[in-house]
């Protein structure tokens, strides 16, 4: 798995010495905090997975309760 990421990274001394488990978290937190909509930036150090931010969930909220409004207007 290292020699897959070493090529997906192109900066293999990232990885260097990383068990493949410690290598999951760390892509994990890297997709997580991709799919946040705040990119990568020093909010989550590299620990998104470890958040729930309020903005988030209140754009989530937002989406909800329009896809309520539209469900109803469009019957």
């Amino acid at each position: 798995m290292a020699n897959l990421l070493k090529s997906r990274f192109h900066k293999p001394y990232l990885l260097k010495g990383l068990s493949d488990e410690q290598i999951l978290v760390m892509v994990s937190n890297f997709t997580a905090e991709a799919e946040s909509g705040w990119n990568f930036n020093p909010r989550f150090d590299g620990r998104c997975e470890d958040f729930c931010p309020v903005d988030l969930n209140s754009n989530l909220y937002i989406y909800e309760t329009n896809f309520i409004i539209f469900y109803k207007i469009l019957d």
